[in-house]
């Protein structure tokens, strides 16, 4: 909660200008691109993107549940070291 306030405080003068005040432009946020696929959390919306043909919403909330419990340090590698 802390470092939440933080950014809050952060970011307030630019919350409240609705634009961008960095005083160098290499410190601008930058969009996503154009050809990166539009990310949305939202309950009521279908999930797409980086999903195998095939594979339900419940296979890709499964497949994410699997892999934060794997934890990143376990890659690269194949299926029998995810086994082990």
């Amino acid at each position: 909660p802390l470092h939440d306030d933080e950014l809050k405080a952060e970011m307030q003068g630019e919350l409240k200008a609705d634009r961008s005040t960095r005083a160098e432009e290499e410190f601008e946020l930058e969009p996503s691109g154009e050809d990166q696929p539009e990310a949305s959390r939202a309950p009521d919306e279908a999930m797409h993107g980086g999903t195998p043909p095939g594979m339900s919403d419940d296979d890709v909330e499964l497949r994410s549940d699997l892999a934060r419990h794997l934890g990143p340090g376990l890659y690269p590698t194949d299926r029998d070291g995810v086994l082990d």
